[in-house]
């Protein structure tokens, strides 16, 4: 009897932020899938180490952060093809991510491609940094009626632009990268109040309360809420 691949959403960082149902299905597994470049010195594994079975097999994976979609696909597929060697073993295998799955997280790809090979899965979603984020600041995501658009700024400034005219709140992900360009964009499209943390729940975590305090050196785990009208 094959195994079942689980998508795991372990949450934003902050070890109280896991999810029962992440738990559970963390203790019934037999291999659990990290990403190589991580390691087992990462947040995601740090977070869900105290819930992972003592004979459990640990699988690092390499998925390279490269523009090359042909590259990244071809590792995506790789790295589907190891762990269907677990499943044929009749071993359960959870990927686990930071956050949801289901938002910008490689085990996603790898769920459909596995779902497509038919093998069965299943995914347990996750607190995700912007939800946390917004607690952090108190600050909501959207109210009443309010359109909300959650795009990474590695996506281009284009993107972000658009949002801009099209919605009333935005949640910028991993904005460090860009950090002035984006300040500039929200200025110019009259976005006043900006909120948002660095390393949300974690180590070094930073909160801005205001564009003003979104300055120097910022981390990868940089998440802003923009916020149409007055502060």
């Amino acid at each position: 009897m094959k195994g079942k691949f689980y998508g795991v959403g372990v949450g934003p960082g902050d070890p109280e932020l896991i999810t029962i149902k992440a738990i559970n299905t963390l203790k019934k597994c037999d291999c659990i899938v990290i990403p190589k470049a991580e390691g087992r010195d990462s947040t995601v594994f740090k977070i869900a180490k105290e819930y992972i079975k003592s004979d459990c097999e640990v699988c690092e994976i390499s998925f390279p952060m490269v523009k090359d979609m042909e590259k990244r696909i071809k590792s995506r597929e790789e790295a589907s093809r190891v762990i269907a060697t677990y499943l044929d073993k009749g071993m359960n295998v959870a990927f686990i991510t930071l956050g949801d799955i289901s938002v910008y997280s490689t085990g996603m790809y790898v769920y459909k491609i596995l779902r497509n090979m038919g093998y069965e899965g299943e995914l347990v979603s996750g607190v995700t940094s912007f939800c946390a984020v917004a607690s952090r600041v108190g600050e909501s995501l959207c109210e009443d009626s309010e359109s909300l658009a959650i795009i990474p700024s590695a996506m281009g400034t284009d993107k972000l632009k658009k949002a801009l005219k099209d919605f009333d709140n935005v949640v910028i992900m991993k904005s460090s990268s860009k950090i002035d360009e984006v300040k500039e964009i929200l200025e110019d499209a009259e976005f006043k109040n900006v909120k948002g943390a660095m390393n949300c729940g974690i180590e070094n975590e930073r909160l801005f309360l205001s564009a003003e305090d979104i300055k120097g050196e910022l981390g990868y785990f940089t998440t802003l809420i923009a916020k149409r009208g007055e502060k």
